[in-house]
């Protein structure tokens, strides 16, 4: 991950927006220092951070990384450059979908609170954050006759 971090931040900021004439040696350069620093502070947010967190963070973070920097692409089915709706340039689909997902999500909070939508019970408890698998009240698989069922 530290790799691909590197390289979109290279060949989308660095080489468009900081320094557009650099050269492959000074890519392959800036391209290493970023890896070794992704590294750096990922190492120390793990050990600093709780073990169940900091995996779900990595896997967010893969997620957004895949979402809003994917690498543009020419004519190429499943290319990640599209036309941006609405506007009409060409842009990162994968950026416009996240644009889209945030404003979807806004909208729909304040409509739902417009109009009183009950909130749900969360039935979280405190300890709940700390429980593993095979502690008391943890299930360890779901019975089968219960998957995919509503209570």
């Amino acid at each position: 991950m530290s790799i691909a971090a590197a390289n979109l931040f290279t060949r989308n900021i660095y080489k468009d927006f900081i320094k557009p004439d650099a050269t492959p040696e000074q890519e392959t350069k800036v391209s290493k220092l970023v890896s070794l620093l992704v590294k750096v502070g990922a190492l120390v947010f793990v050990l600093t951070m709780d073990k169940t967190v900091a995996i779900n963070f990595q896997l967010l973070g893969g997620i957004w990384i895949l979402q809003t920097f994917a690498s543009p692409t020419q004519k190429h089915f499943g290319g990640s450059s599209k036309e941006i709706p609405g506007i009409g340039e060409i842009g990162c689909i994968g950026l416009t979908a996240f644009v889209l997902n945030v404003v979807v999500t806004v909208v729909l909070t304040f409509v739902l609170e417009a109009f009183k939508a009950p909130e749900g019970v969360d039935e979280t408890k405190p300890e709940d954050y700390t429980a593993d698998a095979g502690g008391p009240g943890v299930q360890v698989e779901l019975p089968p006759a219960t998957a995919g069922t509503s209570h």
